[in-house]
């Protein structure tokens, strides 16, 4: 992208904005931050040079400079999300997840368009192990948005999270019964079959607890029925795997998960 924009004959401001949030994007935050020291000479009144300058902040760690920078936008431009959204996401990079999740709550229930907001918040939640808040606001993003898949994956990796944190074993056969509703490709699908099934053999071994109905995406909550789901779904996964090296290593996977069979 970087040479692309460099190579447009006519270099105009927009242009040059948008080579700098290239190079932010390549890592190149030397080359964005002088840049912008240029434009600043002629456009110094521009909202966006201070925007930027927000972007190359938060891309070099320096949370404290974003945040003056975003708190800057952010009066200018007080009804707008984006603003809300860049502090949200340099409070939350700088330590304040409770009221990074203020803000991505702000933005999420103002306009649930804004599917970054919701990931936000959730994460906020979780950072406070509030994981029923969090899995409720990832499910809340509706079927109709281009990332409803996306958030109900999200949801399967913060019960495999609660399940770990908890002992909860339910967690774990509702994210067996999420995964098995979603229409996914098969190697996508074995991926998070797997860290389910995974999570599952865990907390078994860690805990044997009294025997249980559930199930994990039909699989008893037992060692060794575990131990052969996890075998089956490594070795569809190396099925389904073009690289000669990744496939070894997940039979050899399947083996070393294998229950053992004694004759």
């Amino acid at each position: 992208m970087v040479a692309m924009l460099t190579a447009v004959p006519d270099q105009t401001y927009e242009v040059c904005l948008a080579l700098v949030r290239a190079r932010l994007e390549s890592g190149d935050i030397a080359t964005a931050t002088a840049e912008l020291d240029q434009w600043e000479a002629t456009e110094a009144t521009d909202w966006r040079i201070v925007w930027h300058r927000g972007l190359a902040a938060l891309t070099s760690g320096d949370t404290d400079a974003a945040l003056e920078c975003f708190d800057e936008i952010y009066d200018l431009l007080p009804g707008e999300a984006a603003p809300k959204l860049a502090l949200a996401a340099s409070l939350e990079c700088g330590g304040d997840p409770a009221s990074a999740g203020e803000l991505y709550r702000l933005v999420w229930r103002t306009d649930p368009n804004y599917p970054s907001a919701g990931f936000g918040l959730a994460r906020t939640l979780m950072a406070k192990g509030d994981f029923d808040g969090a899995i409720a606001t990832v499910e809340s993003v509706p079927e109709t948005s281009n990332h409803h898949v996306s958030a109900r994956l999200a949801a399967v990796r913060i019960r495999v999270h609660a399940a770990a944190a908890t002992s909860g074993r339910e967690y774990l056969a509702t994210a067996g019964q999420r995964l098995e509703e979603l229409d996914l490709e098969p190697e996508r699908k074995a991926h998070f079959e797997i860290q389910v099934l995974d999570a599952a053999r865990a907390l078994v071994s860690a805990h044997n607890g009294a025997p249980t109905d559930l199930r994990v995406l039909d699989c008893p909550l037992e060692e060794r029925p575990l131990r052969r789901a996890l075998e089956t779904q490594y070795r569809t996964l190396a099925r389904l795997t073009p690289d000669k090296r990744s496939r070894r290593d997940l039979v050899t996977r399947a083996n070393q998960i294998r229950p053992l069979t004694w004759f």
